[in-house]
């Protein structure tokens, strides 16, 4: 039976933008060498294989600029045939390579009858949110139909900015005498129609947020509150879910107990994703299948707890902790906590976990407590 999980490979760590804000800055400090996934090193080509084919979904995004390693992403395409695909890229590279790339990637598409989406990170700290140069040029290649399944382009900001950035498309539609309509989907996602071509603007939380860009976003728990009203079904770390309103490539959901959403890192090791307590095994070293990762999953009391409570009560188990609840709240986006926090103190993290079934039994007695005064 097939799941819909969705599967983020990041193809490497390497990016030559160096943004202030991104939270993988400064693990990329005085680096010469960075992790790049390789095809043609111990299993990868096997394990990826297999998690493609399982996967309702592939994005091709992570902690650098996926186009940095656009042979693994062509390759990857062209040898999973009927699959949907995203890259997600800061445009960090001159118009002539992104052009390249872009064509590498629609010619692995055609090659085995796939889709991809292109979604462009547009944002003060890409230095890219006025739409120019790189993200003008893109936008129009789009607009003009340039490739045959590399054709629909999403653009993504943060909620902090959502308004700039939607008033300088706006404008950007005026400068260049483009007819646009927008409709509103939802709190974090908008339905833009830009000369009979469809790009869609999704908003998400800045991870790490300043004190200006907090005023201008949910808290933690008022976002996941949202998403929950958007899903309309509960959110587990690590388990598929929908894709708050986006639709663009079917639901999400599986009904499956056993789908998994996975994150394959540019070293190759799988963790789940938000969910990054422990490595479940590493492309390199073995043929990694889902039935592999259901059974490690299956026999790690952590994660197996972990995904028996949503999303919102433990985030609220995290922000109520004394040791971690501060930085739980400076990270504010669910789907990163767990990550950076096991950077800073995995003890602490998996305590906090087994620690749920009391943590909840807990607040469920002092809430009765205050109900019957």
């Amino acid at each position: 039976m097939e799941t819909k999980n969705q599967l983020f490979i990041h193809p490497t760590d390497n990016c030559g933008k160096n943004c202030s804000f991104c939270v993988y800055a400064e693990r990329r400090k005085d680096k010469k060498d960075f992790p790049h996934l390789d095809l043609d090193r111990g299993y990868a080509k096997k394990s990826l294989n297999n998690l493609i084919t399982g996967a309702q979904h592939t994005a091709f995004s992570g902690g650098g600029e996926p186009l940095l390693n656009t042979e693994m992403i062509s390759n990857t395409i062209a040898m999973n045939p009927n699959k949907k695909y995203m890259v997600t890229t800061g445009l960090g590279l001159n118009t002539e390579n992104i052009e390249k790339d872009l064509s590498q990637i629609n010619d692995a598409c055609i090659e085995s009858n796939s889709l991809c989406v292109i979604r462009i990170s547009l944002d003060s700290y890409h230095n890219n949110l006025d739409f120019d140069d790189n993200v003008d040029q893109v936008m129009k290649w789009f607009l003009d139909k340039r490739w045959e399944r590399v054709r629909t382009c999403f653009i993504r900001g943060t909620v902090a900015e959502g308004a700039l950035l939607l008033k300088n498309l706006k404008k950007y539609c005026k400068e260049n005498k483009l007819f646009m309509f927008k409709k509103k989907i939802n709190k974090y996602t908008y339905a833009t129609i830009i000369n009979k071509k469809f790009f869609q603007v999704i908003l998400r939380p800045t991870i790490y947020p300043t004190e200006e860009e907090l005023k201008k976003e949910d808290t933690l728990l008022k976002y996941i509150d949202n998403m929950l009203k958007i899903d309309t079904e509960e959110i587990n770390l690590g388990k598929p879910r929908s894709c708050r309103g986006c639709r663009g490539c079917d639901s999400w959901k599986s009904g499956l107990e056993n789908g998994l959403d996975i994150t394959v890192n540019a070293k190759g090791d799988i963790t789940l994703y938000g969910a990054e307590v422990d490595v479940l095994g590493n492309i390199y070293d073995e043929e990694i299948t889902y039935d592999l990762l259901n059974s490690r999953v299956d026999n790690n009391d952590v994660l197996k707890t972990l995904q028996s409570y949503g999303v919102r009560d433990v985030m609220k188990a995290f922000l109520e902790d004394e040791v971690l609840g501060a930085e739980t709240a400076k990270i504010n986006y669910p789907f990163a906590v767990i990550r950076e926090l096991m950077e800073k103190d995995p003890e602490r993290v998996k305590y906090i976990i087994r620690n749920l079934p009391n943590h909840i039994e807990e607040k469920g007695k002092q809430k009765i407590k205050r109900f019957s005064r």
